[in-house]
């Protein structure tokens, strides 16, 4: 009896380490694990960047990587038989396509947010702009800027595959190619940059699109190499770039939101508000017939003028009227009492720079559009030749 229970014992007691084993093993795992997604979580662009480095050592240093990959798809007598393929003729124009539809859209989004701030777009204003941001500088600049650089042949036009020109390793100066060239991928580098619409979604649903974005990025990469027009090395390196530009940007977008956000809004009706302004004062400019203060022929410019009240021995004013007097030129029009009472601020029609036909009538009008919103209208008619001078309006909340 004492025998079955020791044996029992030690069977407990085996049992008892291998689940301890076990568990050790789980939670080493486990450790490992949070501590490698904290590192991610933490230095993204410096794992980033040493994948970068390691990877295009690699291909630098075993140059035969590159031509392995690419012979898996040349044909026995040179050329890439693909390349004539509908299939693969599908992809890229596929792959071309998604940029010319979702940029437009994107940059549609900002023009509504600008001018129609009342009614929000689908897309955030800075969720649009990092998109954007990440085809114009990882796209257009940086794998662009190399593809002209570097000068690197493609795989089609090598000596290895039935060309004539020299094979370069990934990052060599070369003189084989002038524009366009094969390092690095621009297809490539369009299709991984599809990736940075997955984080304009919510946590939980970047997963799925994370799953579909994916294999047709690698999809439409692949095709390139397929039919000869990349090496292995410039969609790895495209690829790297645009993670990096991703995440850089993502960064900066998502600490600066509200801000952009806050900017973007409006920003169209303010500016368009502004030029109507501005060009509504160039309109009361009216030649005169003689050389102004100003020194330009035709032109008079006045000083900021003064309401001064109606006097009783002025026969030429009209009941409810005020001369407007300049300390250098005297009485220059008459503005209606009604229209001075609440003058728009800062001198919206009539400033220090204001140039004028002289004499002039001026007039000022509030219109309410709605609730705490008002229009100033003023416009101005020579006395000389009774002709209107272009009116300009200024908006102010009363």
């Amino acid at each position: 009896m004492d025998a079955t229970i020791g044996r029992a014992n030690g069977r407990q007691t085996a049992g008892d380490r291998i689940t301890w084993l076990r568990r050790n093993a789980v939670d080493r795992s486990s450790s490992v694990a949070a501590e490698l997604a904290r590192s991610v979580d933490q230095a993204p662009l410096r794992l980033l960047a040493y994948l970068l480095a390691g990877l295009s050592f690699l291909f630098m240093m075993f140059p035969g990587i590159d031509l392995a990959v690419s012979a898996i798809f040349a044909g026995r007598d040179g050329g890439f038989p693909l390349a004539e393929d509908r299939l693969a003729t599908g992809i890229r124009d596929i792959n071309r396509l998604v940029p010319t539809i979702l940029l437009p859209g994107l940059t549609i989004c900002l023009l509504w947010w600008a001018f129609r701030p009342g009614r929000p777009a689908p897309v955030a204003p800075h969720q649009a702009l990092f998109v954007l941001s990440v085809y114009i500088l990882g796209c257009g600049i940086i794998v662009h800027g190399l593809k002209n650089f570097v000068g690197r042949a493609r795989p089609d036009a090598i000596l290895p595959f039935g060309g004539t020109d020299a094979f370069t390793v990934a990052w060599q100066m070369s003189g084989a190619c002038l524009r366009n060239c094969s390092f690095a991928s621009g297809e490539a580098s369009s299709a991984a940059a599809m990736l940075a619409f997955a984080l304009l979604l919510r946590a939980r649903q970047r997963v799925a699109m994370l799953v579909v974005l994916v294999p047709l990025a690698v999809i439409f990469s692949s095709a390139r190499i397929a039919v000869g027009k990349h090496f292995l090395s410039d969609v790895v390196v495209s690829w790297l770039i645009l993670m990096i530009v991703i995440v850089a940007l993502w960064r900066v977008f998502r600490h600066h939101a509200a801000d952009i956000d806050r900017k973007v809004a409006g920003c169209g009706v303010r500016l368009t508000a502004a030029l109507n302004a501005r060009f509504a004062l160039r309109g009361l400019h009216r030649p005169t017939g003689g050389e102004g203060a100003s020194g330009r022929p035709g032109r008079e410019t006045v000083r900021p003028c003064i309401a001064l009240p109606h006097r009783a021995g002025n026969d030429t004013a009209e009941k409810g009227e005020t001369d407007v007097r300049s300390p250098a030129h005297g009485p220059l029009r008459r503005h209606s009492e009604a229209s001075s009472i609440g003058r728009p601020a800062h001198g919206a029609a009539l400033d220090a720079a204001t140039t004028l036909p002289y004499p002039s009538t001026l007039a000022i009008e509030p219109i309410t559009h709605s609730p705490g919103t008002t229009t100033w209208q003023t416009s101005a008619t020579s006395r000389r030749s009774s002709s209107p001078i272009p009116a300009a309006s200024t908006p102010r909340s009363s």
